[in-house]
């Protein structure tokens, strides 16, 4: 009883048998606890929760279609949030968020939504990778559009292969300047 409790349930009579329909009740809220606790864990920054992408329910499709490791590995990185930017280097060497700037100069946050849409360091690529891609969905080039890219399964193929594209080339950019910074450290 004093379980249920916890659980913001109560019993009809403190020591008779549980009901079918308290024991239901019971079961429905510990589910519903079980999820809430999930979803708080998983829509931190490594999770394509925080997102919006529904968790897959079978191996995606990408790892298929996308047949260039550096491709796969780009984009299921921004799938899980966890995409190379000075969010993710922040967070590791404990770098406050509002100092995580991206060195274009914008003076705005480095996030893979920063990166893909605004950076003016990637504006060919994007013309050349994003914005064709944008059109063909008939989506504007907009943050909220971000989730849309990063979908499994589109009705044509280039586009799951564009925008891996696109950010396998932005990864490989940002390995080399981390390479570079940590080699000229004294």
């Amino acid at each position: 009883a004093e379980k249920l409790s916890l659980l913001g349930l109560t019993l009809s009579e403190p020591l008779a048998p549980i009901s079918p329909a308290e024991l239901e009740s019971a079961r429905a809220r510990l589910k519903d606890l079980e999820f809430n606790s999930t979803t708080s864990r998983a829509r931190r920054t490594c999770s394509g929760l925080a997102l919006g992408i529904p968790p897959p329910e079978k191996l995606p499709d990408f790892h298929t279609t996308l047949g260039i490791p550096s491709y796969r590995r780009a984009f299921l990185l921004a799938r899980l949030n966890a995409f190379p930017s000075m969010v993710m280097t922040g967070r590791f060497r404990g770098i406050p968020y509002s100092e995580r700037l991206c060195l274009c100069n914008l003076g705005e946050i480095e996030t893979l939504d920063h990166l893909v849409f605004r950076c003016p360091h990637w504006s060919q690529d994007r013309e050349t990778f994003i914005v064709p891609t944008l059109t063909n969905l008939n989506l504007p080039p907009r943050p909220w559009a971000l989730p849309l890219l990063l979908l499994d399964q589109h009705l044509d193929g280039s586009t799951t292969t564009n925008v891996a594209r696109f950010l396998a080339k932005v990864a490989a950019s940002k390995k080399r300047d981390s390479q570079t910074t940590i080699s000229n450290k004294p």
